[in-house]
């Protein structure tokens, strides 16, 4: 075994020690993962959840749910396209629910004025993020990017959210 976190449980090794056996494209289920490390595995448990992290950190392998059936390792395809619109999808949830929050604000004139600039800043990120997050505009920026391969720097990627 490798050197883990010193807090990980039994289990959380256990099931890292078997899902990175798995081949790109190989489907695990959650009964097989329960029977190798003597707990019940059912959908998102916590050694799962930390299982899966550190394997994305430390192994470069990532595993997408297949409901009520169990994990699979996905190929460089499936994490580009269908795996990577979940992660967008799931982004812009979250900087929309934390826009709503920081809208929350009942008296922003009776804020500090440090407390000011960081509602201003935050709230302007997560709209952002909730913006350029949309389908339509990664579609648009898609067409800007044309041709290009791997990650823009992040001007080059805030030119391409900011055509219109």
């Amino acid at each position: 075994m490798e050197e883990y976190i010193k807090e990980m449980s039994p289990e959380t090794r256990i099931i890292i020690d078997r899902l990175k056996r798995m081949q790109i494209g190989d489907i695990v289920t959650y009964a097989d993962l329960s029977a190798v490390c003597g707990k019940k595995i059912a959908g998102q448990t916590f050694n799962l959840a930390t299982a899966r992290r550190f394997l994305v950190k430390h192994n470069h392998m990532v595993f997408e749910v297949v409901r009520n059936v169990g994990l699979k390792r996905l190929n460089d395809n499936e994490l580009a396209t269908s795996a990577s619109d979940k992660f967008v999808e799931k982004s812009r949830r979250h900087a929309k629910r934390s826009a709503q929050k920081m809208a929350c604000i009942e008296s922003y004139q009776n804020l500090s004025p440090a407390a000011q600039l960081a509602h201003t800043i935050k709230i302007s990120f997560f709209g952002a993020i909730a913006y350029m997050a949309r389908k339509g505009q990664l579609e648009k920026a898609s067409q800007s990017v044309g041709g290009r391969s791997g990650e823009l720097p992040i001007n080059e990627t805030l030119k391409a959210f900011s055509k219109e």
